[in-house]
């Protein structure tokens, strides 16, 4: 017969400080526990930052012993108190040995009872991350933890790129095992790639414009020919066409040959999507756009809708169509749940579609768009790889159109 553990999982950003960084766990430990959650993970090194980038002894202070170290004993107290098994990545120094540290996870069970720990095994020293310089490599093995919740082993981080430690927790009876991880964040500068996944850059594209080639630009082309198979002469309504990936829909919506409905929440984005001049601008800022969806096509409704916003906007999406319409799903924002009538999906013989990323065929053809004029890749701001972090929060606030660059 099943069993069914539930287990909660915890990623968080760095508060500045390590009491405030534990009680931020501590808060959302009590809200997996009332969720009904069994165990619960938390990240690698926890309690600090993930220091890693950088050779700098003031991150030593981070070290604590396990299991006698004031951390261990708070997180035994939690746990005892949620009865919930805990695994908790601390930054460890020997009992025995000072100055000799370990990037370990201590197990402590549903009672509070500490049952071991696991010190990470493979330590990586690359560029970003110094682990050599800060951890010496696990020499416990790889132990399994009989809990409340059944056999557990634990991997950290890097470790989970050598097979062999996961095949051991197997071999000596794991049933679960938990991979901690954190890193900071980052762009890469460097990128791998097979010669089959690239495409030789077009004359006269740049490589900002290149950027949006494969997303938004390929995506689209692929949703929109491929999937939704628009045909000239059709209405093609878009959801969150002041986005990245909307703005970039309508046009080739347009480039096919199809009568463009942009449908935008932001009264900001109006202007510079009509000023595209190829759609009609419907703005919604109450989200359902039917009613003006029906009004602005006497009724009939439109033959495709290219959704970028997902459970938001799916009702007013279905309701928009004309009979035989096809809705295409292409982006999930708030991560809702949707209830719709299967009757009217039946009566208006609609097809319900999803199409995610692009292929190398729809890249090219994205190309073929902007190198002859049809498509302009929007690039409404630049910024420098150093200036990474206020791209990400002009974005989070919604006040970009179209794409955001980054430039090295």
């Amino acid at each position: 017969m099943a069993r069914i553990v539930r287990g909660a999982l915890l990623q968080a950003s760095w508060t500045g400080d390590k009491e405030s960084m534990i009680q931020k766990h501590e808060r959302y430990a009590h809200e997996a526990a009332k969720q009904g959650a069994q165990v619960m993970l938390f990240q690698e090194l926890f309690y600090g930052p993930y220091f890693c980038q950088v050779q700098d002894p003031k991150y030593f202070a981070y070290t604590e012993h396990i299991p006698n170290g004031p951390t261990t004993k708070r997180m035994q107290a939690l746990a005892k108190e949620l009865g919930m098994v805990l695994v908790v990545p601390m930054y460890e120094e020997d009992e025995k040995t000072p100055g000799v540290y370990y990037n370990t996870a201590a197990v402590i069970d549903a009672d509070g009872k500490y049952l071991g720990k696991y010190r990470k095994t493979h330590i990586p020293h690359v560029k970003g991350f110094w682990e050599k310089f800060y951890f010496r490599p696990g020499n416990l093995g790889y132990p399994v933890f009989e809990t409340a919740v059944g056999k557990i082993g634990v991997y950290i981080c890097y470790d989970r790129h050598f097979p062999e430690g996961a095949r051991a927790l197997g071999l000596n009876g794991a049933e679960i095992v938990f991979i901690p991880a954190a890193t900071s964040r980052g762009l890469a500068e460097y990128l791998c790639l097979p010669e089959r996944s690239l495409i030789a850059l077009p004359q006269g594209i740049g490589l900002k414009e290149a950027c949006v080639l494969a997303c938004p630009l390929g995506v689209g082309v692929k949703a929109l020919v491929d999937v939704a198979r628009v045909q000239r002469g059709e209405t093609v309504l878009v959801t969150g066409a002041g986005g990245g990936l909307g703005i970039h829909l309508v046009q080739v919506a347009a480039a096919l040959g199809a009568s463009v409905l942009a449908v935008t929440t932001s009264p900001d984005k109006v202007k510079p999507l009509e000023d595209l001049g190829c759609c009609q601008v419907v703005l919604a800022e109450g989200l359902d756009f039917s009613e003006l969806a029906l009004a602005l096509t006497d009724d009939r409704g439109v033959d495709v809708v290219a959704d970028t916003v997902g459970s938001a906007t799916f009702r007013s999406s279905l309701a928009s169509l004309a009979q035989g319409g096809r809705l295409v799903l292409l982006g999930e924002v708030t991560g809702g749940e949707v209830r719709a009538s299967l009757a009217e999906v039946l009566f208006r013989d609609a097809s319900i579609l999803s199409s995610t990323g692009a292929e190398r065929g729809h890249i090219v053809q994205a190309a073929g768009l902007v190198q002859r004029g049809a498509v302009r890749p929007f690039i409404s701001a630049e910024f420098s790889l150093e200036s990474a972090l206020d791209a990400y929060h002009l974005m989070k606030e919604g006040k970009t159109l179209g794409r955001v660059v980054i430039v090295p």
